[in-house]
């Protein structure tokens, strides 16, 4: 996993700046931080191929991007990622509510795409229950990237009589926690996630639309954005 991560800020400082986003992976970082200090990735393991359809799409897809190379290595991500770059590198996507959208739209396709082959390669070990949860937070974290508005004025209307210090601090709140030039909070909250039974519910469930759900993991990441400053 040290490789990786190494190999993702490689790629952003050294290959990525001419497609103008030589930060736009640092929430990627973050995932790969997580997975170093809970010793998570071993080879021929779940986190290790999901985390590697993650990673090559980016490389792949910024290779496609800079014209360097065609090949997708039939991964979905990598036609996602190289159309997010090539609209970075033409000066679109700078406003966060196309940004965001785009990128996690990217991001979940090649996730997708290391799960299957998680799941389908022989000899690959099975995930446990504790990182089908941080695959969950995955989810959410993205889920809020294309909802945003949707999600801080969910915080506002339903926290603002028994949290308001919450319920006013939304889309500040919102806004660090989808920040993709920050590794922070996706470090963080892969940590929480990790342990945090509230996100024992079914794979593919439409974790944005569940208000329970919502309601008992929001509180909790604020506390970790209110430790963090």
């Amino acid at each position: 996993m040290s490789s990786r991560l190494n190999y993702v800020r490689y790629m952003q400082s050294a290959h990525f700046v001419p497609l103008k986003a030589d930060n736009q992976f640092r929430a990627i970082e973050g995932v790969i931080e997580f997975f170093i200090s809970e010793k998570l990735g071993a080879p021929d393991t779940w986190v290790s191929y999901v985390d590697a359809g993650i990673v090559e799409a980016i490389q792949r897809g910024g290779a496609n991007a800079l014209g360097l190379s065609t090949a997708t290595g039939g991964n979905p991500g990598t036609e996602k990622w190289a159309s997010f770059l090539i609209k970075r590198k033409s000066g679109g996507l700078t406003d966060r509510d196309d940004n965001d959208p785009a990128w996690s739209e990217s991001e979940q396709t090649a996730t997708e795409y290391g799960k299957l082959k998680a799941e389908t390669a022989s000899g690959v070990s099975a995930a446990t229950k504790a990182q089908l949860r941080w695959y969950q937070f995955t989810q959410v974290f993205r889920a809020i990237m294309r909802n945003r508005s949707k999600v801080i004025l969910f915080i506002r209307t339903t926290f603002v009589l028994t949290k308001p210090a919450l319920a006013l601090a939304a889309g500040a709140f919102i806004n660090w926690l989808t920040d993709i030039k920050s590794d922070l909070p996706t470090r963080l909250g892969c940590e929480l996630a990790y342990t945090l039974s509230e996100l024992d519910v079914p794979i593919g469930a439409n974790l944005i639309n569940d208000a329970k759900l919502l309601g008992a993991l929001l509180p909790k990441l604020y506390r970790i954005y209110k430790d963090s400053k």
